[in-house]
């Protein structure tokens, strides 16, 4: 057989040394994960508070034309 004994079970698998690095990189990404969530929350919330300002500004300008 060819299970368990093909070109790439040498290459990956339970003697590979970044086996584990995977668990510790997977704490990374939800960490920035987060991170990343909160940024994109704050952002989202900023552009629709500052949605009246533009449209202010906007009619502004148009009332100085």
């Amino acid at each position: 057989g060819w299970i368990g004994n093909d070109a790439i079970s040498p290459i990956i698998g339970e003697h590979d040394p970044y086996i584990n690095v995977f668990g510790r990189e997977l704490t990374h990404l939800r960490a920035v994960t987060v991170l990343m969530t909160a940024i994109s929350v704050v952002a989202i919330l900023t552009s629709i508070a500052i949605v009246r300002r533009i449209l202010m500004a906007t009619s502004v300008l148009k009332a100085s034309i």
